[in-house]
């Protein structure tokens, strides 16, 4: 079929379609725009370590991982009382932290709330450790870890919202 060159009222037609057209995929992307802006909710966690550095690094890590850090703390006692006030959807918990640990951590957060989502953060290997984190059913990310490591046990987690 030849090309039929348009004459200045079908152009005219044409031009008009087309904005009418682009006015409504404007409009369209609009809605669909603030409904994901609504929908979206982004996942909350807290962080509990000794080491500011390694506070830094995990906030990193777990942002890209597509959480939000809401609260950063330097051992149990903080832990809890982050817990309580700032409710995240998951604590992420060194276990090796002066004066008040992991574990004491962990107790007072399941008093709290015994459903709460709590990743132990660790570099302690020892069978004891592994041993009471599996009876209590809390997932280790074992130091040093790997962004894979890391999104594979936030997924996790999150699933079991």
């Amino acid at each position: 079929m030849p090309y039929k060159q348009l004459g200045y009222r079908e152009n005219l037609k044409n031009s008009a379609q087309i904005e009418q057209t682009s006015s409504l995929i404007q409009l369209n992307l609009k809605i669909i725009g603030d409904y994901m802006m609504v929908s979206e909710v982004k996942h909350t966690c807290i962080i509990i370590d000794d080491m500011k550095s390694h506070q830094f690094l995990l906030s990193q890590m777990v942002e890209i991982c597509g959480l939000e850090v809401i609260g950063v703390g330097e051992n149990g006692k903080v832990a809890i009382e982050l817990f309580q006030n700032l409710k995240p959807d998951i604590v992420f918990l060194d276990m090796r932290m002066p004066k008040y640990d992991g574990f004491f951590a962990i107790d007072g957060i399941n008093k709290i709330d015994d459903s709460a989502k709590i990743v132990a953060v660790t570099a302690d290997t020892t069978s004891d450790t592994f041993g009471k984190l599996n009876s209590l059913h809390i997932p280790v990310l074992s130091k040093p870890y790997t962004m894979e490591t890391l999104q594979k046990i936030v997924d996790e987690e999150l699933v079991q919202n």
